[in-house]
């Protein structure tokens, strides 16, 4: 009997997701395949790993007259449900912008010079939205290897996001029966042995989109050298290169509500220098405790 892994999730956050039709929203298969892949990487996958149990046509160069790998898995999308939500709003030249403009900062690099960027209801996927997500093994999987793959679908369950702007809170996931905050938390201080970076904004607080928000504004305040057009950890766009954001704002759901956490992956951005340790002293100064 093939091993399979079935998850119910809802979305915490509006996702942007589409297929061929950019005007229609979609979830499919190759993009949570893709962020899957990510985490599989990320806590500790190996390449021969991640090709035998996702496939591959770049194969080494001794194996090249083998022709390319089949995936040994496949990945299912069933019992969608999709929220339209209302018409967003993002205003980045407010004086005094919502504090979502600030993370969904999309209207400079869509073309939009007016600093105004609408989203129609019904072209996004709205937070609430719900799905079905079925991993199902095509071919006998070795125990050690299966175990990975549960281990970073479970971290893609309760870290992870999809679509436009998912390092930065959108399209955040979370189980549709989220744990306890006891247990996230004892799960979540493990990932430190694969040189993940965790942060929980303590004490009395307001939503976890605002917090992260906040925290992401102050820390480009207080580091200038970490801006956005400079090559940097935390994600840059240049004529010749660019590099997704090592730091993630994570609006992670537990049964008891919904943390602000920062993720911290240099694994993602080893072309630039390791911030852990000022990230580690910034955050401590403004409210974060490290989950270790």
């Amino acid at each position: 009997m093939n091993r399979e892994i079935v998850k119910d999730l809802t979305f915490v956050t509006p996702a942007f997701l589409a297929g061929a039709d950019q005007n229609k929203p979609e979830i499919r298969a190759p993009s949570i395949r893709g962020a899957l892949r990510w985490w599989f990487r990320v806590l500790g996958g190996s390449p021969d790993e991640e090709d035998a149990l996702f496939g591959t046509v770049h194969r080494k160069q001794e194996d090249k007259d083998k022709g390319p790998i089949a995936s040994a898995v496949v990945l299912r999308v069933d019992n969608v449900k999709i929220l339209k939500g209302q018409t967003l709003n993002y205003d980045t030249k407010s004086n005094r912008p919502d504090p979502l403009t600030y993370i969904g900062y999309f209207a400079s690099v869509s073309g939009n010079k007016t600093g105004v960027y609408r989203c129609q209801a019904g072209r996004y996927i709205d937070a609430g939205s719900a799905f079905t997500l079925r991993i199902t093994a095509r071919r006998p999987v070795d125990d050690a290897l299966w175990a990975k793959l549960e281990t970073a679908t479970t971290a893609l369950c309760r870290l992870g996001s999809l679509g436009l702007r998912a390092t930065r809170g959108f399209g955040q996931l979370a189980e549709a029966k989220p744990p306890r905050k006891a247990d996230f938390l004892a799960w979540a201080a493990t990932l430190a042995a694969h040189d993940l970076h965790l942060w929980e904004k303590t004490g009395p607080r307001a939503s976890a989109r605002k917090e992260l928000c906040d925290a992401l504004r102050a820390l480009r305040h207080s580091h200038p050298d970490l801006g956005g057009g400079t090559p940097n950890a935390l994600g840059f766009t240049g004529k010749q290169q660019r590099q997704a954001s090592a730091l993630r704002l994570c609006p992670v759901r537990v049964a008891e509500g919904d943390l602000p956490l920062m993720l911290y992956a240099h694994q993602t951005a080893k072309t630039q220098p390791d911030i852990a340790q000022e990230l580690r002293a910034h955050f401590a100064a403004n409210g974060f405790r490290e989950i270790r």
